[in-house]
């Protein structure tokens, strides 16, 4: 009865925990960038029944126990690209990330809905420098500018073009992405993972790349996610009377 207890509460943990990754999703669905996560779960051992008799077990067969929260993992599909017409909106195909530099180091998005600032940095959203492949910040005397498919960035020079950077586009192999952690922001940290420059996806320039999720298809995950917990709930109401009768009333003695 009580293992019966601890695998309802531990179903309602998991689903709790479900719901707020989905609403985290749902919250994000127009942030530039996003990339959703998803909860993975994993069964306990199949735990062995025995009865122990003159000193010798003997099998009673086994009992799957309640799946336990393993991790959340992040899903770097691709979103779609929606076109914008702003110079400095920029998008990335393929593993590519930006590299940003922040008070607490160096970041990596998706997000390319750059700017810039007042001293003539090129700069994200939250106004983080944006840098080049030398790792140096990279500098504009005019928004009026052309990025090519190779991240090279051009300004108008009278009837030429001049080139002004390229940018830093890092790369992680399918193994490193499991190792990168979001930070908020919609950044992320490389914390065990190396990026490389190999395989870069192109710039998309006057575009911009949406969240990675169906809000039709997370709605719908959120509802079968609520009736789980339910029904979780329920059993655990169920079984804790059960036990309150067991305790109160089969063992009462007349």
């Amino acid at each position: 009865m009580l293992r019966g207890l601890y695998a309802s509460a531990r179903g309602m943990a998991v689903e709790s925990k479900k719901q707020e990754v989905i609403s985290n999703n749902l919250a994000n669905s127009n942030t530039t960038g996003f990339k959703k996560d998803i909860v993975l779960v994993r069964s306990f051992s199949e735990e062995l029944l025995a009865i122990t008799g003159k000193g010798q077990a003997s099998s009673l067969g086994g009992l799957a126990e309640s799946p336990v929260l393993q991790s959340i993992a992040t899903i770097y599909s691709p979103g779609m690209l929606e076109e914008t017409g702003r110079d400095l909106d920029l998008a990335l195909t393929g593993a590519a990330f930006f590299t940003l530099q922040t008070p607490a180091g160096i970041r990596y998005t998706k997000d390319g809905s750059f700017g810039m600032d007042r001293d003539g940095f090129l700069v994200s959203g939250d106004g983080y420098q944006v840098l080049d492949v030398g790792g140096r910040a990279i500098t504009l005397s005019s928004s009026n500018v052309d990025v090519d498919e190779d991240g090279e960035v051009w300004e108008a020079d009278g009837q030429k073009k001049r080139f002004v950077a390229k940018l830093g586009l890092a790369v992680f192999s399918a193994e490193d992405l499991k190792k990168l952690e979001k930070k908020g922001q919609n950044l992320f940290e490389a914390v065990a993972a190396a990026p490389s420059a190999q395989g870069l996806g192109q710039v998309r320039q006057g575009m911009l790349e949406r969240a990675n999720l169906d809000i039709i298809r997370e709605m719908v995950d959120m509802i079968s996610v609520m009736r789980v917990y339910e029904a979780n709930q329920k059993s655990l109401q169920a079984q804790d009377e059960i036990l309150g009768k067991s305790i109160n009333e089969v063992g009462r003695l007349r």
